[in-house]
């Protein structure tokens, strides 16, 4: 069976003590993914002494597919006018060459 990608992460936090935060793709028992950020932190008791991790699972995939659309729709638009100003500067030469004596 496939470990998830945080396992490593998670058993590395619980051995050294330390908090983390990791965001990855998770897949749901359906086959589909969602994106979600993992967090944890130490819990200590009030002497100080370890007691585990503390955490939570953040689903932030809406979040990711807005910024996919607007990374998408910025692209279309900066090739729209890169291709506005090709045509237009286009058209401005072949004016040009026409009105030559």
């Amino acid at each position: 069976m496939r470990r998830p990608c945080c396992s490593g992460i998670f058993e590395s936090a619980a051995r050294d003590q330390l908090g983390f935060s990791v965001d990855y793709r998770l897949r749901q028992d359906g086959g589909t993914y969602r994106w979600v950020m993992v967090m944890a932190r130490p819990h200590l008791r009030s002497a100080g002494e370890f007691r585990g991790l503390v955490g939570v699972v953040v689903d932030f995939e809406e979040r990711k597919r807005s910024e996919l659309l607007l990374r998408r729709t910025q692209q279309a638009a900066r090739f729209l006018a890169n291709a506005m100003r090709f045509g237009s500067d286009h058209c401005e030469a072949r004016t040009a060459a026409k009105t030559r004596p």
